[in-house]
């Protein structure tokens, strides 16, 4: 089978793809170990990619950062950089509790993470003008030499003539792995807990408010809609949103359609609610 045949467009952007999964993270990794030791190596020792730097690290970092970035958080407290994405790089350094950058190397390092979403993560034709190119490319050395880092690869990679197929073939494969990541969202229902007292179909209500409904998604048709229940304290009103939510799924099953609970009891909770919706529609985090 013949090779594919690249033009200039598609190996530009091979090349920022080069430069996203391979030289900045390593420069990220220096530039957080080098923050970190500024402020904790007499303290709590320097940075060595143990698993005690990391739990050093999870235990600075707030209750409210935990229910946020459970999935980073994760990744990070096992303390190995080697291990950490750029997403949780960009985190440790631009947003944890421990971490407070100098506005130099904070605006060095947001750059960075503009460079990723706007040019990486969020180019559709997978193709990249030469001027855009040299652009974005000039950037991303900015920064490095703002943080010190050497750009000598950078250079390299900005003014090579050609591109080995085993590095293409690499890229190419991390490619599918952010596609994977960046995928449609599925269909999810995700109710409220059943209580621990038996309990009653509800069919005279559900389709009552599921006939409501439906009239406001008509009359609205683009709008927003909402549709409140009132009652007394133990009436059921948790449990007929429970049925309401597992009908209006069931019967839309083959349509694109969620159904989401929000945990309203505190404002931490409403807010964990919101993030874990948005991980299941797939929303990029760092957009």
């Amino acid at each position: 089978m013949a090779s594919i045949k690249y033009n200039d467009e598609e190996l530009n952007y091979f090349r920022v793809c080069k430069v996203t999964t391979h030289i900045i993270p390593d420069g990220l990794r220096k530039v957080f170990k080098q923050e970190w030791n500024t402020r904790y190596q007499a303290t709590h020792g320097q940075w060595q990619d143990t698993s005690k730097n990391g739990m050093d690290f999870y235990g600075m970092e707030s209750p409210k950062n935990k229910k946020i970035k459970p999935r980073e958080l994760s990744i990070m407290k096992n303390g190995n950089t080697n291990e950490w994405d750029c997403t949780c790089l960009f985190y440790g350094i631009l947003y944890s509790n421990s971490i407070k950058p100098t506005l130099n190397v904070k605006k060095s390092v947001d750059e960075l993470r503009k460079f990723r979403n706007e040019v990486f993560a969020h180019t559709k034709d997978g193709k990249l003008k030469e001027a855009d190119f040299k652009t974005s490319i000039d950037k991303v050395i900015t920064s490095f030499t703002d943080l010190k880092l050497d750009t000598t690869e950078i250079e390299e990679i900005k003014n090579e003539t050609s591109f080995p197929t085993e590095e293409l073939e690499d890229i190419k494969k991390q490619l599918e792995k952010k596609k994977k990541r960046n995928e449609e969202p599925r269909p999810f229902c995700v109710l409220p807990a059943k209580p621990s007292h038996e309990t009653v179909s509800r069919l005279n209500e559900v389709d009552q408010i599921n006939e409501e409904m439906e009239r406001l998604r008509n009359a609205k048709n683009n709008e927003v809609t909402v549709v409140y229940l009132s009652g007394n304290p133990g009436c059921g009103k948790s449990e007929v949103a429970r049925q309401i939510g597992e009908r209006f799924f069931d019967e839309k099953s083959t349509e694109m359609n969620f159904v989401m609970t929000v945990n309203a009891s505190t404002i931490d909770t409403l807010l964990q609610s919101y993030v874990e919706f948005a991980d299941r529609v797939k929303c990029d985090k760092d957009f």
